[in-house]
């Protein structure tokens, strides 16, 4: 499938994300042009099986959420739980859970995170490209 580039970051180095013609996340970092420096690979459901320079797994439920990660030195990703529509409702970082508050059915309207911060705690590997600002 063909690769796109999509910048996510202003100043200094911009890294970028690569996504297939799924909206699969397919590499992530500043070297130019797709693939770069992360690159993910994906089994025929479109979940998540690799990770370039890791040998971990990720495990997933009936219907195709994430039920666990693969773990770096930084930090052990496990026990995620979901609700009926598909919504992250828990997830427990190095052992300690943290609970997902939503609004509605919407992922867009969550009303608090899943972890105590979106840019100190690790995230999930995007699955699906985010929707573009309007």
């Amino acid at each position: 499938m063909g690769q796109q580039a999509v910048p996510r970051a202003v100043g200094g180095p911009v890294p970028e994300r690569c996504y297939d013609l799924g909206g699969n996340l397919t590499s992530q970092g500043t070297d130019p042009g797709c693939p770069r420096g992360t690159t993910y690979t994906y089994n025929d459901a479109q979940e998540v099986t690799g990770k370039s320079g890791s040998t971990g797994t990720w495990s997933y439920d009936q219907i195709g959420n994430e039920t666990a990660a693969d773990s770096t030195s930084d930090y052990t990703r496990t026990a995620e739980t979901w609700t009926d529509h598909s919504q992250m409702s828990s997830i427990t970082i190095n052992g300690k859970a943290y609970a997902g508050q939503y609004g509605s059915t919407d992922q867009a309207s969550a009303s608090s995170s899943a972890t105590p911060s979106s840019t100190t705690a690790p995230s999930a590997c995007p699955r699906r490209r985010p929707p573009e600002p309007t």
